[in-house]
């Protein structure tokens, strides 16, 4: 994975993290616990993990009260109606059924 950083400022000049620089982070320090370190997960990088991975839900909480403003419960109902027909897994099946009708 590159390494890819957010080094963009926002208008007062700080940096501003989004919640994929932080899974990133995550990512980075579970690679190398179980790549490069053997498989050990030390104190420092429990700590590590564990702080990250409330930002990241604070993060994702964030987004979904975002997602609520900008089209107010937009999932009310949906699993009571998709819940028998596999929702959009039947259409998954569907298109790949045309696709290897188109292949033959």
């Amino acid at each position: 994975m590159g390494d890819i950083t957010n080094t963009t400022p926002d208008a007062s000049g700080n940096v501003v993290r989004t919640i994929c620089e932080v899974h990133r982070e995550v990512y980075r320090e579970l690679y190398n616990c179980f790549h490069n370190n053997g498989g050990v997960m030390t104190e420092d990088s429990f700590e590590f993990l564990k702080t990250h991975m409330e930002e990241a839900f604070e993060y994702a909480k964030k987004m979904n009260n975002k997602l609520r403003q900008y089209k107010y419960n937009y999932d009310v109902g949906w699993w009571e109606t998709h819940r028998l027909d596999g929702g959009e897994i039947d259409e998954l099946v569907k298109i790949q059924s045309v696709i290897k009708k188109d292949k033959s």
